[in-house]
């Protein structure tokens, strides 16, 4: 949770936070019914698959690269 605190104004942080939980309880709820289908059809092979979508944010990530400890977002939004 220091990610969000360090990037987001305060006025917006818990709307995106919230935001972000709520999705996060979505995709875990059509995990529970995609896993399955997923494994019925690929079998092992579904492991793959679902590896992707561990590593294809990290690649997201390291393109994007911000820094939120070098500037007070409170400050720029004001």
């Amino acid at each position: 949770m220091i990610y969000p605190a360090l990037s987001y104004p305060t006025a917006i942080r818990a709307t995106g936070v919230g935001f972000s939980r709520a999705l996060s309880g979505i995709g875990s709820a059509l995990a529970l019914f995609i896993l399955p289908l997923l494994q019925a059809s690929l079998g092992t092979q579904m492991f793959w698959v679902v590896s992707l979508a561990a590593i294809i944010p990290i690649f997201f990530l390291l393109a994007v690269r911000h820094e939120p400890t070098r500037e007070d977002i409170d400050a720029l939004h004001e």
